[in-house]
């Protein structure tokens, strides 16, 4: 299985710091970014979702977890989700 062949039910999109957008269409996406890009690489939501990607991508864990643990740690890192299915998914969202 390729990497990319992990794709997100529907794409993640989270506005940076910057007041960039950013899309993500799969796990692939999701964990190149946390290990190349990521601000600041420290918490507990951030080294989750790294765990969740690499699960997902070696065929362990699933892909919705993966999208989730990235949701929570843009959440963690103050980056604003901006779909709705992305507010449905994450329990952080949720419990508020």
């Amino acid at each position: 299985m390729l990497l990319n062949d992990m794709p997100f039910a529907q794409p993640f999109i989270v506005r940076m710091h910057c007041g960039l957008e950013r899309k993500f269409l799969n796990t692939y996406d999701a964990l190149d970014f946390l290990e190349n890009e990521w601000p600041v690489r420290a918490g507990t939501c951030y080294r989750l979702a790294l765990d969740c990607c690499r699960a997902a991508l070696s065929g362990t864990g699933s892909v919705l977890a993966a999208r989730n643990a990235l949701a929570e740690a843009c959440l963690e890192a103050g980056f604003m989700p901006l779909d709705h299915q992305t507010a449905l998914d994450t329990p952080a969202v949720r419990a508020a």
